[in-house]
């Protein structure tokens, strides 16, 4: 198994994908409705014109929009990991946001937050050292962006040794971080060009919908070019979280050993 090449990774998961969608089309075909409901109404917000246009409701109602589209990036990328990994019979209709979403959905904040953390102590202790230390504005510019590149580097890191817990607690498992990082000790590189490669249809795709939106509505008005620009971004997040979802599947069937061990 571990042989696979990369293309049997990229025409594995796009065949799963396929047959996920088509088994069970309602779960892509809701979210997409929901991005591109919540996208348009954030574009019509934008555009609003008034002397006050940022009111409470206007507040509110984008609040409610954004939660509504993170709960969609989250739960159909747990949807499709089950479609895939349980199968038609033990896959269960109805339970969106059940268990194993709000899992999920603790996981990646526990990992969000902790990487702020890290960040907002590392970079921003290395401003205050810097600045006392007589550097100018100026003079710390390039220290700290260079800092800024490691950290988030090293967040990458972590975050790819950790990504086989997602799929693992979309299934019903537990937060296993010690187990996450031995299964994927020396796949860094593959997990990520999977990942890239996989995801590299829908890059080139995205661009050149970018690209031909731009063309065609620089006569239509910007508000015109807003919505053509929230269509594409919604088919992009809607497709893009799905492959991803797919993509992870076929990484954890693969290096998921001590992970299977005990869930």
């Amino acid at each position: 198994m571990e042989t696979a090449t990369f293309w049997d990774c990229i025409w594995e998961t796009w065949a799963e994908t396929w047959k996920s969608v088509s088994r069970r089309p309602s779960a892509v075909v809701i979210a997409l409705a929901v991005l591109l409901v919540a996208n348009f109404a954030l574009v019509a917000l934008d555009h609003m014109h008034g002397p006050i246009p940022l009111t409470s409701a206007s507040r509110l109602l984008r609040s409610v929009l954004g939660l509504a589209k993170s709960a969609v990036t989250l739960a159909l990328p747990v949807q499709v990991i089950q479609q895939i990994m349980l199968g038609e019979h033990k896959f269960r209709v109805g339970s969106v946001f059940g268990r194993e979403f709000w899992r999920y959905l603790l996981l990646g904040t526990i990992i969000g937050l902790a990487f702020c953390a890290v960040a907002f102590v590392v970079i921003g202790g290395s401003f205050l050292v810097l600045h006392a230390s007589g550097f100018g504005h100026g003079g710390t510019r390039l220290p700290l962006v260079l800092l800024s590149l490691v950290v988030f580097c090293l967040m990458m890191f972590v975050a790819t040794r950790l990504s086989l817990l997602f799929c693992h607690v979309a299934l019903g498992g537990t937060m296993r971080w010690r187990a996450s990082w031995m299964d994927t000790r020396g796949y860094f590189w593959r997990i990520v060009i999977s990942h890239f490669l996989t995801a590299l249809p829908i890059q080139i795709c995205a661009g050149c919908l970018l690209f031909l939106g731009g063309t065609a509505s620089r006569a239509m008005g910007m508000e015109v070019q807003s919505y053509l620009f929230a269509i594409a971004y919604s088919l992009y997040v809607a497709v893009g979280m799905t492959v991803s979802a797919a993509c992870s599947c076929w990484l954890y069937r693969r290096f998921a050993k001590t992970l299977l061990n005990r869930s």
